[in-house]
Parts: structure tokens; sequence; C-alpha cells
């Protein structure tokens, strides 16, 4: 067993992938979504020619990572090779999100065998904190640049066989380090193909200086398209309701619940 696959296989790493549970329990059509549906298929098509970005923005249950969920499967539709992360707000730890992108299955699926293999391999380790050659003496300040050469170079070389669709749900919690990492990425891999949906919370990614950074980096550079994600409508909600039960549902009954619910899918879920 090569050690890519051994640390593919590090619960840490995999504790940060709750979105393989949502993966399975997800089921049924995308309710009242139609339009960021098609966006986001829109920039699959256009990241084969280059890097894109697309942010899913909005409050907490409002349904961001089932559109990620969604999208997932249209990477996977679209023969893109799909990446699946999600951070947490209590696991924190030095490029604790960006080696869990780089250890992902499908990743280590996508170079075995290649060249590309090593190349990954050699970013996982030196991601991890263990020695590589010629980084142990480096100072301080260029051996983060070489971390960050690594990492590129990686995501590089998974994108090289087919191209390269990463999901990153709850963005506002991902650590300093891999949102850095991601950032020189963009700027380093730009005419990689390579799509980057990245969930997150508007108003809590704004207390944090780096995704701040990242994002108006993104938008300067004109790699970004930001969707704004709405409460239902009490239309979206009739529908959502006859989805979830199998049935039909009164409209007295959905203009109620709609109401109760305030529009937001995971109360009327």
């Amino acid at each position: 067993m090569t050690e890519t696959a051994t640390l593919a296989s590090d619960p840490v790493l995999q504790a940060l992938c709750p979105l393989s549970l949502q993966m399975r329990r997800a089921g049924g059509s995308v309710v009242g979504r139609g339009t960021e549906l098609e966006a986001i298929e829109s920039e699959l098509e256009s990241a084969r020619k280059g890097l894109t970005v697309v942010t899913l923005e909005g409050e907490p249950g409002i349904g961001k990572t089932r559109l990620l969920v969604a999208a997932h499967q249209l990477a996977m539709d679209h023969e893109f090779t799909p990446v699946a992360v999600a951070a947490d707000e209590e696991l924190r730890g030095p490029f604790l999100l960006m080696r869990s992108i780089l250890s992902a299955g499908s990743a280590g699926e996508a170079v075995a065998g290649t060249d590309g293999e090593d190349t990954v391999k050699r970013a996982v380790l030196a991601l991890s904190g263990r020695s590589a050659p010629g980084l142990e003496s480096l100072p301080a300040d260029q051996k983060l640049l070489r971390q960050f050469d690594l990492t590129a170079l990686a995501l590089r070389a998974i994108a090289s066989s087919r191209p390269l669709a990463i999901f990153a749900d709850d963005i506002q919690w991902a650590d300093e380090d891999s949102l850095r990492a991601l950032r020189y990425a963009v700027r380093t891999t730009a005419d990689s193909p390579i799509f980057l949906l990245l969930a997150l919370r508007p108003e809590e990614t704004a207390q944090i200086t780096e995704a701040v950074t990242f994002i108006a980096d993104l938008e300067r550079m004109g790699l970004v398209r930001r969707l704004k994600i709405g409460r239902f409508t009490q239309i979206d909600t009739g529908a959502f309701l006859r989805q979830h039960l199998g049935g039909q549902v009164a409209v007295t009954t959905a203009a109620t619940i709609h109401a109760q619910a305030e529009g937001v899918p995971f109360i009327l879920e």
C-alpha cells in the first residue's frame, strides 16, 4: 500500500468529509434552485479551459450543502474528478483542509500509476509536517512557500488526466493555512482545468481575514461567480413538501408551514 493510500484513509482527514453522509442521504431533484444549478453547470464547462470558482453564500440551513451535493453529481456526470471536503468548527490544524483535499480517494485514483502520484505524495508529506527532501533546512518563510508550491503542483497533477472539481463546505471554518494555499494555487494554476465550489456563511466569513482576502483576490482576477442562496418562496415550499412527503399537500397547509419555517429549507425538513 502506498503512503498516499494510507493518508487517504486517515480517520482524522476523513472526519472532515461529512459530505459523504450527505451524499448518501440526498435523494430526488433539488427544489427551487434551478438558476443556481444552471450557473454551476455553466462554470463547470468553463473550467475545462481554465480554473473557475463559484461561491454558494447564505445563512445556516438555507440549502448550501444540498446544492453542493447536487453539483458534485453534475461534476461526475461531466467526467470531472470530484473531491468533496468540509471544514469543521472544532477540528482545526495546519493545512488540515488542504491535506484532506489531496488525500481524498478520488484524487489518489486520478494520479495512480502516473508521475503525479509522487507529486501528490510529496505535497501531503510536506503539509503534514513530515520531512521532505530539501524542505527541513529551509527558513520558515521559504519552507511555507515551498509547501504552497508543492500544493499547486499536486493540484495540477490531479487535474492533468481529467478536469478536477473541488467542493469545500463551510469554508468559514477552514484553517488559514489551507486558505492561503488555495489562494496561492489559484494564482499559479489558473490555466489548469480546475473547478472550485466553496460554500460559506457570509456573516462568519467576514470575520476571517484570509477568507476575505481570498475572495477579494478571486473577484479582482475575474475568476469567481458568487451565488447568493435565498429562502424558499411559498411555491418552492409546496414543491419541497410534495417531494419529501411523497404526495399532494393542500395549498393552505403548505402556506402555514412556509410561514412557520420562514422559507428556510432546514426548518421545513
